[in-house]
């Protein structure tokens, strides 16, 4: 079921029942740095890049953001 915007929509669902239903300020996504459909998904919802790191399968993470603030100029 690849490329036919589900993990965009399940994404865009979960950030905003995260920042309605609970206090947390920022949601994050991670994934392996060769995983662009991953990036791009996480993009499209309204994260920024904020950190990559080697990870404990020596590895590279990245780490993908998106605080309240941000939501909240974004949110329809």
């Amino acid at each position: 079921m690849q490329h036919k915007g589900y993990a965009k929509e399940a994404s865009i669902a979960v950030r905003d029942w995260t920042f309605i239903n609970t206090p947390f300020n920022i949601v994050y996504s991670y994934m392996k740095k060769d995983n662009i459909a991953s990036a791009a998904v996480a993009v499209s919802y309204g994260c920024k890049k904020l950190d990559e790191f080697i990870d404990s399968e020596n590895e590279t993470t990245v780490v993908y953001g998106i605080t309240r603030t941000e939501w909240e100029k974004i949110k329809i």
